[in-house]
């Protein structure tokens, strides 16, 4: 499945995806094992999102195109839907 990151943080490499069946927001936090890439706003990714606890998650993906949708994050808070995480302790929760 294909999914575009909404919001990312770098230095503790999380992020949120809107996957493209419309579902869920999915969050990923990077394995430092296994990820070397760290996610940002805008790129599109091929994922494989999961449920864990009640929430939505990306434990693996793919990068397709860096810097794909820049902009889509602002365009749906703009649109009135809802915002992002504010912070990355609110996908620790995870």
């Amino acid at each position: 499945m294909y999914g575009v990151v909404l919001w990312s943080d770098p230095e503790h490499r999380q992020a949120v995806i809107w996957c493209e069946d419309h579902g869920d927001l999915a969050f990923f936090r990077a394995d430092p094992d296994r990820d070397n890439h760290a996610l940002r706003a805008g790129d599109l990714i091929s994922c494989v999102p999961e449920r864990s606890g009640g929430l939505r998650l990306v434990r693996a993906f793919e990068l397709v195109t860096a810097g794909h949708r820049p902009d889509l994050g602002e365009a749906l808070r703009s649109s009135g839907g809802a915002p992002p995480p504010r912070s990355a302790t609110d996908i620790d929760k995870a």
